[in-house]
């Protein structure tokens, strides 16, 4: 769980009411904003008068969707954690948290930090939405907690993703030749062949997805969790490409997709999830 903390609601309104960081029109205020947010801050405080909680907390959720104001984001994440009774309030401390950090809050980073200390109990998709938020924001604004948790995370799931790799060679699996030859870091596509040799040839892939440093396209992909699929081939195609001075480099393609992978390889993927997630 995150970290418990009360905000006094003055403190709180004061951040909430704040113009949004960023001006809506070539740096002068929007009037059509302003009023929106002035009156949503008034309907806050009667609901408060009223000891409506939930209404005023929905008011301030309003207010800071429209405003989009970082700080006031992570105050809100924090007022919705002290809710009592308030429906749906821990989703709505940590949406807030998640928006906050990714725009490069340092205190929202350590919460998120806090968060992912129990992170083997998180869901795969909470742990992916809490990471990339963190490593979102981990280059906008530095957090020794989050960078740190970063740190580890990485070292972890590396080691996990690099077990796994080597428990599917130890099993008789060779690297696709094309990502083999391409790959800067860690080749998915796994292959063993049961029966035949050649274009009649069939067998098992195995797929590893994992914690990859050369995956750019991702912000968690050096802190991504493994995910272990199989399916198989029924046939393998070699091509030949000029290597120059008379030489050829030959690849081998994997030909005739299969669904479903044999018994055998679905014993192997158990075998290399039960060894590497531990």
């Amino acid at each position: 769980m995150m970290p418990q903390f009360a905000l006094p609601l003055l403190a709180l309104a004061a951040t909430l009411l704040a113009p949004p960081s960023v001006p809506q029109t070539a740096g002068q205020p929007d009037p059509a904003l302003e009023a929106k947010v002035k009156a949503l801050g008034e309907e806050a405080m009667a609901a408060q008068a009223k000891g409506d909680q939930a209404g005023m907390l929905a008011k301030f959720d309003a207010i800071v969707t429209l405003t989009q104001n970082p700080d006031a984001m992570h105050k809100l994440g924090h007022f919705y954690e002290g809710a009592k009774d308030v429906p749906n309030a821990p989703a709505r401390a940590r949406h807030w948290f998640v928006e906050s950090a990714t725009l490069g809050v340092a205190e929202a980073q350590k919460d998120l930090a806090k968060a992912l200390e129990a992170e083997a109990s998180l869901s795969n998709e909470d742990y992916a939405t809490l990471v990339e938020a963190l490593a979102k924001g981990a280059g906008k604004a530095y957090n020794a907690e989050g960078k740190a948790m970063l740190t580890r995370l990485a070292a972890k799931y590396g080691a996990v993703t690099r077990c796994a790799i080597d428990s599917a060679k130890r099993l008789g699996y060779v690297a696709d030749d094309a990502q083999a030859l391409m790959s800067r870091d860690n080749p998915v596509h796994w292959y063993r062949v049961r029966t035949g040799s050649g274009n009649t040839a069939a067998g098992d892939r195995i797929n590893l997805y994992g914690a990859s440093e050369a995956d750019t396209f991702s912000p968690t992909a050096p802190y991504a969790r493994l995910k272990v699929t199989g399916d198989g081939f029924t046939g393998i195609k070699v091509n030949r490409y000029p290597g120059g001075e008379g030489r050829y480099l030959e690849i081998k393609d994997y030909t005739g997709y299969v669904e479903t992978p044999s018994a055998e390889g679905r014993r192997d993927i158990e075998m290399i999830v039960k060894t590497c997630r531990g």
